[in-house]
């Protein structure tokens, strides 16, 4: 009725677990979303962070916040499902201290990046939007090819060196 349990050593179970870590990693690096998507994410966000820069009264430039943002938010749905299919479940909120300092700085950098924008260009410096809202781009871009389930994972989990420190 029900199996025998079997014990397994330290050993092998740290090797399980090396191997479902490093086939989950296969699976995201060699599946990687079309390259468009990340490209749409990206314009889309600097299209957002372009027209704040710009905007002054409720002007035209506002509407480009507007196509921004739907651009964005359909491309990142969008990048998001293809995921799902895929078999990859990215994750919104962090799992992990890693992963939540990695959010807070990039966080912190798209804040800064956004408001900047628009005071530096407020201060004199017009180009600012221009330069402000490629750096967002490029940023969503990269960030997105390089971490497409939204977490950090280090080396050294993937080696897990505190279960062969035991044997």
């Amino acid at each position: 009725m029900s199996e025998p349990q079997q014990n397994i050593s330290q050993h092998e179970a740290s090797d399980a677990l090396k191997s479902v870590n490093s086939s989950q990693q296969d699976v995201i690096i060699n599946n990687q979303a079309p390259i468009i998507i990340n490209l749409l994410a990206g314009s889309g966000y600097a299209s957002i962070v372009f027209g704040y820069g710009m905007t002054e009264h409720g002007n035209l430039w506002a509407l480009a916040m507007w196509v921004g943002a739907v651009v964005f938010i359909l491309s990142i749905s969008f990048l998001f499902y293809t995921y799902r299919l895929m078999g990859i479940k990215p994750t919104i909120l962090p799992r992990s201290s890693a992963t939540l300092k990695l959010q807070m700085i990039t966080g912190i950098l798209f804040a800064l990046l956004v408001v900047g924008s628009r005071e530096f260009r407020l201060m004199g410096f017009q180009y600012a939007p221009h330069l402000f809202s490629v750096t967002c781009g490029l940023l969503i871009f990269i960030i997105s090819r390089k971490y497409p389930t939204g977490e950090f994972v280090s080396k050294m989990t993937l080696s897990s060196p505190k279960a062969s420190s035991h044997e």
